[in-house]
């Protein structure tokens, strides 16, 4: 380790390779927010996305169905579609 070498931090102009968490008490607008991100795929574990049109949801009802879609979004062609990818509900999951 060399400190005398270090390169100053830069801030990215924007979330692509982040990982985010947003967390807050029901109902307060999580799902919707996390709907309007870029090409989104709502990787659903409660049907909370029942009232929002024009999203890409995917209903999952048990643990393999999620293995399943994360095997998928490794596949150049899902990573090309989507740019964010969002679990809701985290703690059911």
């Amino acid at each position: 380790m060399d400190i005398l070498n270090l390169e100053p931090t830069s801030i990215s102009k924007d979330l692509k390779g982040k990982y985010v968490c947003i967390y807050s008490k029901p109902k307060l607008g999580k799902t919707t927010l996390a709907s309007q991100f870029p090409n989104n795929l709502l990787v659903a574990f409660e049907v909370g996305y029942n009232a929002l049109g024009g999203i890409y949801a995917v209903p999952i009802n048990k643990w393999v169905e999620f293995k399943q879609v994360v095997s998928q979004l490794e596949k150049t062609e899902a990573k090309e579609k989507y740019k964010t990818i969002s679990i809701d509900t985290v703690s059911i999951a």
